[in-house]
């Protein structure tokens, strides 16, 4: 029985688009590679921050309030679901699943930032497992929910609803 040699570079240039794929797919596994790193390094960096309140009250004041605290005890991917009121011809609703690497914190503005802008906060909904809190500015149509859950004896930021206009 006859071997046959495979030649890899015969095969490239018979074929344009295997070499195409090839490097499309490559180039895929390198930056899905490096993106699992960057979100380890960045959650690995805040996970020793202690749980800063066990009732929602303490914690959500700590969270509002600290960036890292933020880091550390929102949950990913992260749900956000935000309103396009300019889609015609009526609003649509968008949502997303955000890796780590993707979000922008702080996630609620510190305390600062919602002084200079006018923002305020407040807890809308409380039990022993679910919580719900909104950033709003009033008398504008400017409002934001955050929704978390009580996992692993703390709470987490596990959804975002933009409603803004």
């Amino acid at each position: 029985m006859e071997s046959i040699e495979l030649q890899p570079q015969l095969l490239l240039k018979a074929n344009p688009m295997i070499k195409y794929k090839s490097i499309v797919l490559i180039i895929s596994l390198i930056i899905n590679l490096i993106c699992q790193a960057s979100e380890h390094d960045h959650k690995s960096k805040f996970d020793n921050i202690p749980c800063p309140g066990k009732d929602f009250p303490t914690f959500f004041e700590k969270f509002s309030n600290d960036e890292n605290i933020q880091r550390s005890y929102t949950m990913t991917p992260l749900r956000k679901l935000t309103l396009d009121i300019t889609a015609y011809p009526e609003p649509t609703v968008s949502i997303k699943k955000l890796k780590y690497f993707e979000l922008s914190f702080p996630i609620i503005p510190l305390k600062n930032e919602r002084k200079i802008n006018l923002l305020e906060t407040s807890i809308i909904k409380i039990n022993t497992t679910e919580a719900k809190s909104k950033l709003f500015k009033p008398d504008t149509g400017y409002q934001i929910e955050y929704y978390f859950i009580y996992k692993n004896n703390c709470w987490m930021l596990i959804n975002i609803e933009d409603w803004g206009t």
